[in-house]
């Protein structure tokens, strides 16, 4: 998806925006300064969600753009990655309380991972929170993610 926008939709379950599976044959989304907003998910991943299996993963590429105003009812506002591989350059994913356009989730407002864990590659990116919080409520939940940060940044507005 090249400067496109995934905007105002609604998922029972999971991927508001869009859900990104990876089970037997390739899998490759890219989004390339677009937007994904204010989309809603009734589980998991406001945003996009991205999910594989014990064999397979698909890859998520995204350059520049951003992910705000999305919501989940449980996990990962913004993103819920489960296994896939997801490159972030150039891009922001907001936390929940960031004006305009916080993604929100009661675990994982931008990002979340569950149990199972992917593979986020950063580069000169960032998520934005302001209430400070890493864990629970804040930006990033997660058991297994793997997170290579190159050049980019995870801020939050308190200390």
């Amino acid at each position: 998806m090249y400067n496109g926008i995934i905007s105002g939709n609604e998922a029972a379950l999971y991927g508001g925006g869009a859900a990104v599976a990876r089970r037997t044959n390739a899998v490759i989304f890219n989004l390339y300064n677009g937007e994904i907003t204010k989309n809603k998910a009734g589980r998991y991943g406001g945003g996009l969600y991205l999910t594989g299996d014990a064999n397979s993963s698909p890859i998520v590429n995204m350059r520049g753009g951003v992910i705000s105003g999305n919501t989940a009812v449980e996990y990962g506002g913004g993103v819920t990655n489960l296994s896939a591989v997801f490159r972030i350059s150039d891009g922001i994913i907001y936390g929940s309380n960031v004006t305009p356009g916080g993604n929100t989730a009661p675990n994982g407002a931008a990002l979340d991972s569950g149990t199972i864990g992917g593979i986020a590659v950063i580069s000169r990116f960032g998520i934005f929170e302001d209430d400070g919080s890493f864990t629970e409520r804040g930006i990033l939940t997660s058991t297994n993610l793997t997170i290579e940060v190159n050049g980019g940044n995870l801020i939050s507005s308190l200390p």
